[in-house]
């Protein structure tokens, strides 16, 4: 980008406690500043292998990358060079080892920099591939019976007509939450308005809660998908899939919501019950298990009126949870873990999925989604259930086995959340939120 001549100026600067970091954006007369968060973590710059150097980068709103600049530590300060006050963008901070590879990351969400000049910026740095917990826990766990991210900024629990929400850019809970206007089976968010579904549906802001109700598109009745999961396509459309409801009877129903918001019934090749759905980039939504005689996969493409199957034996499994793994296969615990390959044409199975140290682990009431890994087009699939004993299990899939992630703290169920800083939250069960970044 092209840099203009007046502009603010940063600073990264070593604060004395707490082996965090500091950024300064200086302007006349305002200043602002930056800090690094490393949450309830220790040691995290400094245990082995530790950060040798920093390096500050901004992700810019249309997609690009701005290096900013890199120092070695220890540094009272660091030049982050001239920036554009009207830019919009989110900072990037990695610390990288002795032989430059990336060993602590984080991102701030999207700010204007100019902003900078008044206000403090703290972004949250952490170790990759691990859990860490996020500054501020819970007075206590939060419900979670759903979960989801509001505007980009808050994690969002639901139980009933509870609500709890973690704010991300002050990382703290939020105290006084709103209370849903009735308890929802299904939730999806645009922004800061809820889709509630059960025997009825609403649309619920947020921002001013106000409820709007909403009619069924002719041929169909909320209660039919009311439970199932929500699936946002890369191409702006939204599905709530009533073959994944873990409870009530079998349904192809799907509601599919358009770009404008407009509601209409589509429908599942089969009636699944337990089913788990993902979406995948040039083909839509992939649909696993939940019956004893239906193809045990199919696909129902973004545009698409039923969805199509494929050539896999049926897959009776309830309780399914799928992540999209790369671009043609997906990882499902069900409770078993296995990989699905969606590009099979005949006589197709599911593959086991190899836990490394953990053979024949299941996942029951598990949740699942992908997270983007720091090299281009990269994915990790992550994995949250309980095991037969009822504890609490992450795994992170990668290429052909999986890997389980520590948790920073024992769990009485938990769900993944997708972050919008390339990261997951842990979020339910305990007081902490735990964030894993690739």
């Amino acid at each position: 980008m092209t840099r203009p001549a007046q502009h603010p100026r940063a600073r990264l600067r070593r604060l004395v406690a707490g082996g965090g970091a500091m950024l300064a954006a200086c302007a006349t007369p305002a200043t602002g500043v930056v800090t690094l968060d490393t949450g309830l973590e220790e040691g995290v710059l400094t245990r082995e292998p530790p950060v040798a150097t920093l390096v500050v980068e901004t992700a810019l709103a249309d997609g690009g990358v701005l290096a900013l600049a890199r120092a070695p530590l220890p540094a009272d300060s660091l030049d982050l060079g001239e920036l554009q006050k009207d830019d919009v963008g989110a900072l990037r901070v990695r610390g990288e080892d002795a032989r430059g590879a990336t060993v602590v990351a984080g991102e701030s969400l999207a700010v204007r920099f100019g902003a900078l000049q008044s206000t403090t910026l703290r972004v949250f740095v952490q170790r990759r591939g691990e859990l860490a917990r996020l500054p501020a826990p819970f007075a206590e766990p939060p419900p979670a019976a759903l979960t989801a991210l509001l505007a980009d900024r808050y994690v969002l629990g639901v139980d009933g007509a509870r609500t709890a929400l973690y704010d991300l850019a002050n990382y703290a809970p939020v105290a006084s939450p709103p209370a849903l206007p009735f308890a929802p089976k299904s939730v999806m968010i645009f922004g800061t308005r809820a889709l509630l579904i059960a025997d009825k549906a609403v649309v619920f802001d947020f921002a001013d809660q106000s409820t709007t109700p909403l009619e069924a598109p002719a041929g169909g009745a909320f209660a039919e998908v009311a439970g199932g999961v929500g699936v946002h396509g890369s191409d702006g459309v939204a599905f709530v899939v009533g073959g994944t409801r873990r409870a009530g009877e079998p349904t192809a129903k799907v509601l599919r919501i358009a770009v404008d918001g407009a509601l209409s019934w589509v429908s599942l090749a089969s009636p699944r019950l337990g089913a788990g759905a993902a979406w995948m980039d040039g083909r839509g939504v992939v649909v696993v298990g939940g019956s004893a005689t239906a193809p045990g996969l199919e696909v129902l493409a973004s545009t698409a009126l039923v969805g199509a199957p494929l050539a896999f034996a049926p897959e009776p499994a309830s309780g399914v949870a799928v992540a999209r793994l790369d671009a043609s296969r997906v990882a499902l615990a069900a409770p078993s873990l296995r990989v699905a390959d969606v590009t099979c044409a005949s006589a197709c199975a599911l593959a086991p999925l190899a836990v490394e140290g953990a053979a024949g682990l299941t996942l029951a009431g598990a949740t699942a989604l992908s997270v983007p890994g720091p090299e281009a087009g990269g994915v990790t699939a992550l994995l949250a259930g309980t095991d037969a004993q009822g504890a609490t299990h992450v795994l992170a899939v990668t290429g052909a086995s999986a890997r389980e992630i520590p948790l920073r703290v024992p769990r009485a169920g938990a769900s993944l959340v997708l972050l919008p800083t390339a990261s997951a939250a842990l979020f339910g069960g305990a007081r902490e939120v735990e964030s894993f970044r690739p």
